[in-house]
């Protein structure tokens, strides 16, 4: 089941600050022909009330700040931002691009970050963290992320998180590794687990060859539980099943048809 994406632009909120009001002062005709005394006493009454008047829309408009940058899910991000890839191709892409491609989530603390291709070259391949703090209307470069060479599949996770699997990298993977990356701070903190499919086995009943040759396909549904399919290349024997991964240490909690 293919995961879709409907992208709601959300108009960037303006801050008003309001006015001071109307100050009352000696000079003020209503008040000149009063006793000095109560001239004061209006002056601090009017004060008072204009600093509470103040004080209240401040903090309607700090909440209203708030509010307007505050990201639930990768839906809510502006996404009319365009991340040039570094590739020498000149072209751009959009976060709703990248979090359709696995490459973009919003964190679990609301913060929207994508890893934005920079490339590849002797046999790694580069991309670089960009975050955003007000909803995606503007983003900041951060570090940027080696990883091997090879065949990857990417997923958006829901609780923030980015799962790759990955497979016939320069490390010579028959199979699929899974790593994921949770973003903290402005860096992101990866999890890997080299033998996620280690113990599984094909339908005829063998085990997976870590020197052999292997098709891979995944799709997520949710919830961590991906339909499964890997294929020996060689006899045709394949495990087509549903699994699911425990989402800290990305090994498989269940694998069933």
């Amino acid at each position: 089941m293919k995961k879709s994406v409907a992208i709601a632009i959300i108009a960037s909120a303006s801050l008003l600050l309001a006015g001071c009001g109307n100050i009352v002062s000696s000079s003020d005709n209503t008040l000149s022909n009063k006793p000095a005394a109560t001239v004061l006493e209006n002056k601090a009454v009017t004060t008072t009330a204009e600093a509470n008047t103040e004080a209240a829309e401040a903090a309607t408009e700090s909440s209203n700040a708030v509010a307007a940058v505050s990201i639930t899910s990768p839906e809510d991000v502006i996404n009319e931002h365009k991340f040039v890839l570094s590739d020498g191709s000149g072209n751009t892409v959009t976060y709703a691009e990248l979090y359709e491609s696995g490459l973009a989530n919003v964190s679990a603390e609301g913060t929207p970050f994508c890893l934005v291709p920079q490339g590849a070259a002797a046999g790694s391949r580069y991309s670089q963290l960009f975050i955003s703090n007000d909803g995606g209307n503007t983003w900041e470069e951060k570090d940027v992320y080696q990883e091997r060479n090879g065949i990857s599949l990417n997923y958006a996770i829901e609780d923030g998180t980015l799962l790759t699997f990955t497979y016939q990298t320069p490390n010579g993977e028959a199979y699929p590794v899974a790593y994921s990356y949770r973003l903290s701070g402005d860096k992101l903190i990866r999890t890997e687990q080299k033998n996620v499919f280690e113990d599984v086995t094909l339908d005829d009943g063998s085990a997976l060859d870590p020197n052999g040759s292997y098709d891979f396909s995944a799709v997520y549904n949710g919830g961590y539980e991906f339909h499964f399919v890997l294929e020996d290349t060689n006899s045709g024997a394949k495990m087509d099943k549903i699994g699911t991964l425990d989402p800290e240490r990305l090994w498989l909690t269940s694998l069933h048809d």
